[in-house]
Parts: C-alpha cells; sequence; structure tokens
C-alpha cells in the first residue's frame, strides 16, 4: 500500500507534482533570462547596465526565506505551493506584456518570489511526506524537473537562435 501523508497524498503524487513544479520554474526561466538583453536592447533601447539590475533583481526579496516562514506557518503547504505555481504563471505574463524597464523590474521581482516559494514549499513537502531513511532518493526523483526543465529550456533557446 502507498503511503499517505494526513492529507491522503501519496509519496507518488507528491513527487510528480513537485518535480513538475520545479520543471515549470526551470523552463519558465530559461526561457525568460536569456531573452531580457536582446529584449532591453531593441524593444526599450536601453543597453547592459539595466540588464545587469534587471539579473539583480531575481533574489531581492529573498523569495525562500520568506516561503519558508510562511510554509511553517500554513496548515497545509499545498496553498502556498499553488500561490508560487500561479506566480510562475503571472511573472511569464508579465514579462510578455511589458512595455517598460519598470514593468520588467517588477516581473523580475515577482520571478524570484514565485521561484523562491516553489522550490521551498515544494521541497518542504517532499520532506512532509517521504519517510527520512528515503528522503535522498525522492529528492533526487523531483530534481528530474530541474533537468527536463533546463533540456528544453536549452532547445527554446538554441530553436530562437537558430531563426535569428
Amino acid at each position: 500500500m502507498a503511503l499517505r501523508d494526513r492529507y491522503g497524498r501519496t509519496q507518488a503524487m507528491v513527487l510528480s507534482m513537485v518535480g513538475l513544479g520545479i520543471f515549470v520554474d526551470t523552463v519558465s526561466m530559461g526561457m525568460i533570462t536569456p531573452g531580457i538583453p536582446d529584449l532591453l536592447q531593441s524593444k526599450l533601447r536601453i543597453g547592459d547596465y539595466a540588464n545587469g539590475l534587471l539579473y539583480g533583481c531575481f533574489g531581492v526579496i529573498l523569495g525562500a526565506v520568506t516561503a519558508g516562514l510562511v510554509s511553517d506557518r500554513y496548515k497545509s503547504r499545498t496553498v502556498p505551493m499553488v500561490a508560487g505555481l500561479l506566480g510562475l504563471i503571472g511573472t511569464i505574463t508579465l514579462f510578455a506584456t511589458a512595455n517598460k524597464f519598470w514593468e520588467l523590474v517588477v516581473a523580475r521581482i515577482s520571478q524570484g518570489v514565485a521561484s523562491g516559494v516553489t522550490w521551498t514549499i515544494g521541497l518542504s513537502i517532499v520532506a512532509d511526506v517521504v519517510p527520512e531513511e528515503q528522503l535522498g532518493a525522492a529528492m533526487g526523483t523531483t530534481s528530474i524537473g530541474l533537468t527536463l526543465g533546463k533540456y528544453n529550456a536549452a532547445l527554446f533557446s538554441s530553436s530562437r537562435n537558430l531563426d535569428n
């Protein structure tokens, strides 16, 4: 019988969902981040200094630390995890519709917070459900999402470069 946590979730379901969250985060970051310099120069006519500022905005609010504090106070970690995933969707939309530099700054800060939430809460959920002696294998399993996300982002970037 599959081990279930107090909410009825199985280990396989938790590992799949957290892996999917990590995948979405990695793909979104891998698709957005390489295009920032081109976006700044071609659409907004802003140089390298602004590019550096945008890269630095990612960790400004320390999303992982904040997510850890919030997650420990919630009865269920599911609500903050879903909020983090919705935040990732929102940041993709913000990047796609941004026409001003400050909009990109808001999108990048939001991306950092959403990423911190997704990773911190997701791995906390795994630690809640999986017995300690199986935790290493479980964390490795969820990391499949990271590997697949990087692979898909690299495919996207290489196909984008071929189009130019």
